[in-house]
């Protein structure tokens, strides 16, 4: 997993993003020196968290993501899911995860469902 370390830091420091966005992927990435999910805040975008292939979506620590909204993208739906399970885990205040595969919500009063 990459991205996270900028977003832990910012919580830390006690600033909460109002949102995030988590990608799982299925191939190894090559990110250039402006592309790489470390580099996304300071470039002006989002916390951008990216699971790796070789990482597991279901145990991944997504701790950082408490209390936000988190938008998931992924086209293995097996993964994809587990990883939007895993972060509904640490309570964000939504979560919506999509793929070619479709889409699927999470929110603290309503569980998991589809769209």
């Amino acid at each position: 997993m990459t991205g996270h370390q900028p977003l832990i830091a910012m919580r830390l420091e006690g600033y909460c993003p109002a949102g995030a966005f988590v990608t799982v992927i299925e191939t190894a990435p090559t990110w250039g020196p402006y592309t790489h999910p470390d580099r996304a805040m300071e470039n002006g975008g989002s916390p951008d968290i990216v699971i790796l292939p070789e990482d597991n979506p279901a145990t991944v620590d997504l701790r950082c993501l408490r209390g936000m909204v988190v938008q998931i993208h992924g086209n293995d739906h097996a993964r994809t899911v587990a990883a939007l399970e895993r972060i509904s885990q640490f309570e964000p205040a939504k979560a919506i995860a999509a793929g070619e595969w479709g889409l699927r919500a999470w929110k603290s009063n309503r569980g998991f469902f589809d769209l």
